[in-house]
């Protein structure tokens, strides 16, 4: 596996989920910014250490330890779902059903959600959750 097939798995599985379909909740790449469109989900990932496995020299197999990040972002301007952090801890719940669930990501397991947080941004009526996650997949290199 390499990093950006985890990535693409892990950001397929939020957005293909049916659930997240009917609430037309899309996820993209996190940019480090507020998304101009409400509601979002968003994905960053980031390689926290990474460890040979017993036989590398041979097999040159090691396992990754990634954290990934989902936020969700919606207005409590909206009109429609989501416009409450009800709504908006309902659609991070259904995140960790995903990222957590019986058939996690092709390639990764050891999923373990490690923190969460909430806020309301008062300025722009911007709600925002935060679930980060722990897990691994091997990679080989060449």
């Amino acid at each position: 596996m390499t990093n950006s097939t985890i990535f693409a798995g892990v950001l397929a599985a939020l957005t293909n989920d049916s659930q997240m379909t009917t609430w037309a909740i899309s996820f993209i790449r996190y940019k480090r910014i507020a998304p101009e469109a409400c509601p979002v989900g968003t994905l960053i990932m980031n390689t926290e250490r990474s460890a040979h496995r017993p036989g590398y020299n041979a097999s040159k197999v090691r396992d990754n330890y990634p954290v990934a990040q989902v936020d969700i972002w919606a207005t409590a301007a909206s009109e429609t779902f989501p416009r409450s952090q009800e709504d908006v801890d309902l659609i991070a719940d259904r995140a960790d059903e995903v990222l957590l669930g019986l058939t996690p990501v092709t390639g990764t397991f050891g999923w373990e959600k490690t923190s969460e947080s909430s806020q309301f941004e008062d300025t722009t009526s911007i709600i925002h959750a935060v679930r980060r996650y722990n897990f691994r997949y091997n990679v080989t290199d060449a």
